[in-house]
């Protein structure tokens, strides 16, 4: 008989190993895109929204930060 069961595949799916990362910088985000500043998967690393051209909201504090045009950020495939 196959390893494989549907009824436990449905309530304990495997589990996500790893996420793949872009980077782009900054001002080629479009208004209201996600963004991370480091492309690893772990609790400090939270997304971003970006809300006009030189500003971010942090998606968990609600807090607006300002970033560079320039600076390097990471968008979830």
């Amino acid at each position: 008989m196959a390893a494989n069961d549907p009824v436990q595949d449905r309530y304990n799916p495997p589990a996500v190993t790893h996420t793949d990362f872009e980077s782009s910088s900054f001002n080629d985000l479009n208004v209201d895109e996600l963004f991370w500043l480091q492309n690893e998967r772990t609790t400090h690393n939270v997304a971003f929204r970006k809300i006009n051209e030189h500003q971010g909201l942090n998606t968990i504090t609600r807090q607006i930060h300002n970033f560079s045009n320039k600076i390097m950020v990471y968008q979830k495939l």
